[in-house]
């Protein structure tokens, strides 16, 4: 299984791949990344499969439907991320044709 690591904001999916930086993240963004883990951990316990959560940041469009701008939001802050099989980096690849459009 191939294994993408980097350094960023998070992308969305399982916030337990996502790891906040310590020195660059404030406290409200540390705890709310705790919150989210121990979501999919108590989940993963009842037997349940947690929902991936969607990227938090993305485009704002006119009534039209044309992108305007795009908006970072980062509920977890900057830190390393690492992800299976390049799920992500298609993602990433479909955000970045749309910044070219």
């Amino acid at each position: 299984m191939a294994m993408t690591m980097g350094y960023g904001y998070f992308h969305g999916g399982d916030p337990r791949k996502f790891f906040p930086d310590g020195e660059s993240c404030s406290e409200d963004e540390i705890k709310n990344h705790a919150a989210a883990c121990a979501l999919w951990d108590e989940a993963e316990k009842r037997g349940e499969t947690p929902t991936p959560e969607e990227c938090p940041s993305g485009w704002l469009t006119d009534a039209k439907g044309n992108r305007i701008m795009h908006i970072l939001r980062a509920p977890y802050g900057i830190g390393a991320y690492e992800y299976d099989d390049g799920e992500p980096e298609d993602r990433l690849a479909r955000e970045d044709s749309h910044a070219s459009d």
